[in-house]
């Protein structure tokens, strides 16, 4: 039973941590494609639902290659943000997070 509860213990406080390292500011990076696409108004503003870009090393070895994962971003990922704001109820955020990847 103390060994269950330790292990509990242990899970909640890891997932906390988990969840309060996760809150990073918004931050914009470097793409391939678009250089000054602007910014929406409410870009700061909290809200239910957003959209996650995952940033994956490069297969090929070239020009840029570590930019592969900005591929069509921001302009797809503020454009489907839109869709599913105007398609549905959710109260989605204007724009994307970006996640690393291994």
């Amino acid at each position: 039973m103390r060994l269950l509860s330790l292990l509990l213990l242990a899970v909640a406080g890891l997932g906390t941590w988990g969840v309060l390292r996760a809150q990073k500011p918004f931050r914009e990076y470097e793409a391939i494609e678009y250089e000054n696409f602007p910014l929406p108004s409410d870009y700061q503003e909290k809200h239910e639902w957003t959209r996650a870009r995952l940033k994956c090393p490069g297969i090929n070895r070239g020009f840029r290659s570590s930019l592969n994962w900005t591929m069509d971003y921001p302009r797809s990922d503020r454009h489907l943000l839109q869709g599913v704001r105007r398609l549905t109820r959710i109260d989605t955020r204007s724009v994307s997070s970006r996640s690393h990847s291994a």
